[in-house]
């Protein structure tokens, strides 16, 4: 079921929420979905649940644009879902393979002075260890 509230208060919608799912508890293996809009609030929400319930399990704290996407595939595609190449663990890889060469173009000369001081530290710091 899908329920959308909206507020500028982020307490009483987390009251909110919690109540809903005192109120109607979700079955032990149920997941739950609250989408929000970024990482730091899923964390502070999940918390609030946990404070005023007591427990915070199984609920997903997807952002918009991941579960759109999810919806889409979903509804619209017949084809084997993807892999999202947004996810951090994804992403690190590709930018690590594209990193050397945008270090010599003229257009990254500030990551690049970024990278020489910061990337001789951490070099000294492992040879140390």
């Amino acid at each position: 079921m899908l329920r959308v509230y909206r507020s500028n208060r982020a307490e009483l919608l987390a009251e909110l929420l919690a109540q809903e799912l005192r109120l109607e508890p979700p079955g032990p293996f149920e997941q739950i979905e609250v989408v929000v809009n970024t990482w730091p609030t899923s964390r502070w929400l999940g918390e609030q649940l946990a404070r005023v319930n007591g427990i915070s399990a199984l609920i997903r704290f997807p952002f918009p644009g991941s579960r759109l996407r999810q919806l889409v595939q979903t509804v619209l595609s017949d084809a084997p879902a993807i892999e999202d190449p947004w996810r951090a663990e994804r992403l690190v890889w590709k930018v690590l393979e594209v990193l050397p060469d945008l270090l010599e173009q003229e257009c990254a000369s500030k990551l690049k002075e970024w990278w020489e001081i910061h990337g001789d530290q951490q070099r000294r710091l492992t040879r140390d260890q």
